[in-house]
């Protein structure tokens, strides 16, 4: 009985609110849990919580790049705070772990922001809740994009050119879907029409890569890259511009040509290759971007209306007959023709082949 009494006479208490200690609510540092996270910080952010943010287009600095954020820079700011915290969040004595609950950003007066953080400690096996205010370093600064766009310069040029010379609306057209792929048209500085085709003026060169690639490996474009020296940038480093020149094949699908003088339709452009079709061989066959361009160099592949050939007209499809001036001949040819079709007549080693004439 009377070493009952004394334990619960010396039993510890809250020195700020009187708690008795128990199992379910212990003593720490003289402090009951309820007042223990009212009196310390039971947590701690480590590491930088410097921002750096282009008020303009949202998007982030790190390091010495430039990352897209979101289209608001508040938002950004929000979500780069969330993710500071979250990696540089740590349990600090007297709690032996944390859980992250939530990032609140707010704009104070005078433009200062602050994070409200909420997380979860345990303490002697005990989960309590807790909420901080950490102060950020939110800096706004305009990012080079915006200040070149602002001030009309540019660090790319593509030029979206065609094999016949000039580019058509439809050309324009495909190109267009294929640079949206990669880009929402912020980084488009201008646009200059130009006879021979268009020229996009871009701030980013990486992007301008990207599109180029994008339409050598769908369209077959041919890309030739090169580089100019415009000045010094700000830190003193060497300022060049890239050049992009994109070159549109301007034989289409369905259409026919000579490879090594043995006529072919093009079957499609897909995958970084030309795909055909031999009509003498009858069979199927591919030959990637780069090869196409050199044997069309090299004059191995010609297109029909480069050659003087005879052009005559389908008169039947079964059998196969053209009519060329006041003759009529047996030929062959590839699928979908028609009876009245205007047509490309090519003699292949003692046979007669016709292909469709488009243009």
């Amino acid at each position: 009985m009377v070493i009952g009494w004394v334990r619960e006479v010396v039993r510890r208490f809250c020195v700020k609110c009187g708690a008795l200690e128990s199992p379910e609510n212990p003593i720490v540092g003289g402090l009951c849990l309820k007042c223990l996270k009212e009196e310390k910080d039971l947590f701690e952010v480590k590491g930088s919580l410097h921002l750096v943010v282009c008020p303009v287009c949202g998007s982030y600095l790190v390091g010495s790049s430039w990352y897209p954020g979101a289209d608001d820079a508040e938002e950004t700011i929000a979500w780069l705070a969330e993710r500071l915290v979250e990696q540089g969040i740590k349990a600090k004595e007297p709690a032996e772990e944390v859980e992250l609950v939530s990032v609140r950003t707010r704009k104070m007066r005078g433009g200062k922001y602050v994070a409200e953080v909420t997380a979860r400690v345990s303490v002697k096996g005990h989960w309590i809740e807790q909420t901080q205010i950490i102060p950020l370093n939110v800096e706004k600064r305009v990012c080079e994009k915006c200040l070149k766009k602002s001030g009309g310069d540019y660090d790319a040029t593509l030029q979206i050119r065609s094999e016949r010379g000039t580019v058509t609306q439809e050309e324009l057209r495909e190109a267009g879907e294929w640079f949206s792929k990669v880009n929402n048209g912020d980084d488009i500085v201008d646009f200059v029409e130009r006879r021979e085709g268009l020229d996009v003026l871009l701030a980013s060169k990486e992007v301008a890569k990207r599109a180029a690639q994008l339409m050598r490996y769908n369209m077959g474009a041919k890309v030739v890259e090169s580089h100019s020296v415009v000045g010094m940038s700000r830190d003193g480093r060497v300022r060049t511009r890239l050049t992009l020149s994109v070159r549109i094949p301007s034989i289409k699908e369905g259409e026919g040509f000579l490879l090594d003088k043995e006529p072919a339709i093009l079957t499609g452009i897909y995958k970084g290759k030309f795909h055909y079709y031999l009509l003498h061989s009858d069979k199927n066959g591919s030959l990637a971007v780069d090869d196409w361009w050199s044997m069309r160099k090299s004059k191995r592949i010609v297109y029909l209306n480069e050659k003087n050939l005879d052009v005559g007209r389908i008169v039947s499809l079964n059998p196969l007959k053209v009519e060329v001036g006041s003759r009529e001949l047996e030929a062959e040819g590839p699928v979908g023709l028609q009876e009245g079709q205007e047509v490309y007549v090519v003699i292949y080693k003692g046979k007669v082949y016709v292909l469709p004439k488009t243009r």
